[in-house]
């Protein structure tokens, strides 16, 4: 069996030149043209049916396009920017939402053991950083939701590294 590189998707009716968009409905064929297999899509109206080079077609929709690839920062680079949340003043907020997202993440753990020997339980979450010795206090922040917007966008910073 011989394997073939077909070009991905033009997003364009082969026919019109209309570009399809996300969700659209067309067709795409694999057309013989010389020695090599191209690719067209068509616009379902357009399609004109298989004919003597089609070598095979199929229905489908355009898919939604893919994100911008951004990647996350890495989790120490999310640590170390935690730990100086937590020394800098005004951010405890942020450090504290910071600290929430690690967890679900399960970079940070709650440490029962510290927990129970620190006489600040009630308003500090004991979190050790997961397969390390490493012992973060963060402080219970409220979190004022009409600031919700400029935490969300904090936080999407942080979490992208700056990208």
């Amino acid at each position: 069996m011989q394997d073939y590189a077909i070009q991905k998707s033009s997003r364009k009716c082969f026919v019109s030149d209309r570009p399809l968009q996300p969700g659209d409905r067309c067709v795409s064929a694999i057309m013989q043209k010389g020695g090599d297999l191209v690719r067209r899509d068509f616009a379902p109206e357009n399609w004109p049916g298989p004919n003597s080079e089609t070598v095979g077609w199929w229905r489908s929709v355009i898919p939604q396009k893919r994100s911008t690839g951004q990647s996350l920062a890495p989790n120490s680079v999310l640590i170390n920017t935690l730990e100086n949340l937590l020394e800098s003043p005004g951010k405890g907020a942020i450090a504290y939402l910071l600290a929430l997202l690690l967890i679900r993440r399960r970079v940070l753990v709650d440490d029962a053991e510290a927990s129970e020997q620190s006489s600040e339980t009630a308003s500090t979450l004991s979190l050790r950083v997961a397969h390390e010795e490493r012992i973060l206090l963060v402080p219970l922040e409220p979190v004022d939701a009409a600031r919700s917007q400029e935490y969300q966008a904090q936080l999407v910073e942080l979490l992208h590294g700056g990208e």
